[in-house]
């Protein structure tokens, strides 16, 4: 579980350079319920499944924290960035979709098939 608690910390950290306590919860809310859950992932497979979803919720973060500085970077001084104000409010779901599609694609075995718990 030090994986996890490794990109809750990493997640953390990048949005306080957000400056938001919007992107604060955003950014750390999913790592501190697998972490909260942890007593749950008894089984090798569990704990599998929780370090894949970890990481499914850390891909979005980390390419919508990118796409973040880009567009502070290039700041021309013109007016909100719409687009990014809109996908911002949609992370909350495109977390949850990827920490599902992590936690599904992390019980499989090398061999494709499903591991008996």
């Amino acid at each position: 579980m030090a994986t996890i608690a490794i990109l809750g910390v990493l997640a953390f950290l990048a949005s306080l350079q957000a400056k938001s306590g919007l992107a604060t919860a955003i950014y750390t809310a999913p790592f501190v319920l697998l972490l909260a859950m942890t007593p749950i992932f008894k089984t090798t497979r569990s704990s599998g499944r929780a370090i894949a979803a970890a990481i499914g919720a850390a891909i979005p973060i980390a390419a919508f924290h990118c796409l973040f500085l880009h567009a502070t970077w290039n700041y021309n001084g013109g007016g909100a960035n719409m687009g990014l104000g809109l996908l911002f409010m949609l992370m909350p779901f495109i977390i949850l979709i990827a920490m599902v599609a992590g936690w599904l694609l992390g019980g499989k075995s090398k061999n494709g098939s499903q591991t008996p718990d």
